[in-house]
């Protein structure tokens, strides 16, 4: 009785180990999300630039998490021409929110 409630224990055990071992290699197997190239982000910067600029002169800045990327699209559909914003400007803009809104 004794041995094989001491095998059963030791079964459990290595299940666990092993499966926690397992566990593990998948987790450092993922692959992070690569970076962004140097003109991306030069764009995403000068888009929070000018949301902080432009955008802030007129009212309180909302969070990018505010809205998903196709409500940004929207929000800046309406706001851009509001802010004097030109289409390069405008992309900018919508890029950084996009970027910042996971």
């Amino acid at each position: 009785m004794k041995k094989s409630f001491l095998l059963a224990a030791g079964l459990i055990a290595a299940t666990f180990l092993l499966s926690e071992c397992k566990t593990k290699k998948a987790a450092t197997t993922t692959n992070p999300e690569p970076a962004k190239p140097a003109a991306e982000m030069a764009e995403i910067t000068a888009g929070h630039d000018l949301f902080d600029n432009k955008c802030g002169t007129c009212h309180k800045l909302p969070s990018p998490r505010k809205h998903d990327d196709a409500g940004w699209g929207e929000t800046m559909d309406r706001m851009a021409p509001k802010a004097h914003l030109n289409e390069t400007e405008k992309v900018q803009v919508l890029k950084y929110l996009t970027a910042s809104n996971k």
